[in-house]
């Protein structure tokens, strides 16, 4: 059983602390995949954070520990994400909500999450899963419900368009 299993375990056993530790862990790698699957989305990154946790600490939650746990909240983000897009069909695209670009680092990251939003969504999920939630390719595979071999040509057409926009002047 690793960490994750192990706290989630714990949470459910009623450890408030586990909790706490599975949050700080899973937390980095869940909003850089929120953040980077939003664009045009209508959804606030932050919305689509609380709603992942929210649906994952639902006392019938199906976790269980066959599976990375970060990939497992990445599912989750990705059906909430399907749900708000089914609701919101037809209706004008809301605004984004977007880092505050105060300082060179949170510039740098609008920068990318801009580039990463003038992908096709499926590069766009490809990337967010395999480079920004650290998930390896059998992981993210599973949660796109692709083969790997179709993850690593989304992830590589990805890269490939970025690059060639990034020669542009």
């Amino acid at each position: 059983m690793n960490e994750e299993d192990a706290l989630w375990q714990s949470w459910r056993e009623g450890d408030s602390a586990a909790f706490e530790r599975l949050y700080v862990l899973a937390s980095p790698g869940l909003h850089a995949l929120c953040r980077a699957l939003t664009p045009r989305s209508g959804m606030a990154p932050d919305d689509l954070f609380q709603e992942t946790f929210r649906r994952a600490l639902a006392p019938s939650a199906p976790y269980r520990s066959q599976g990375s746990f970060q990939a497992w909240l990445a599912t989750i983000a990705r059906h909430v994400l399907v749900d708000h897009l089914r609701k919101r069909q037809g209706r004008a695209q809301a605004l984004q909500d977007r880092p505050d670009p105060a300082s060179a680092a949170a510039q740098r990251t609008v920068d990318i999450l801009d580039q990463l939003a003038s992908l096709p969504e499926e590069e766009r999920e490809a990337i967010a899963l395999r480079h920004l939630q650290g998930l390896s390719i059998p992981e993210a595979a599973g949660v796109l419900e692709v083969s790997e071999a179709t993850l690593k040509r989304r992830i590589v057409a990805g890269f490939s368009r970025l690059a060639k926009e990034s020669e542009k002047p």
